[in-house]
């Protein structure tokens, strides 16, 4: 290891870092020159890109599902609660 000035810490440090390396790859036999990426498969896609009209014509209506949170105006009274300060609360359904 090297002498350095005292504001030279990360310097200190990344020549440690980089001894420690240079030990670890001699002891396992690894050559940091010889090293081969791996190769990944090359991925397809098998399905044709739609274009705009295509995509346009091919929405669908969301069906609607009744229940009581969308329920119409005329009905919703139905479904109300009194107020808690009141001593009758109802909850009709």
């Amino acid at each position: 290891m090297k002498c350095y000035a005292y504001n030279n810490a990360a310097k200190r440090r990344r020549d440690n870092r980089q001894a420690l390396t240079e030990a670890y790859n001699q002891a396992h036999g690894i050559n940091p020159d010889e090293e081969v990426k791996p190769t990944r498969p090359t991925l397809y896609l098998k399905r044709r890109a739609m274009d705009r009209t295509e995509k346009a014509v091919s929405v669908r209506t969301t069906p609607v599902i009744d229940s009581f949170n969308n329920c119409c105006l005329p009905d919703s009274f139905i479904y109300s609660v009194g107020k808690k300060s009141s001593k009758d609360i109802t909850a009709r359904v």
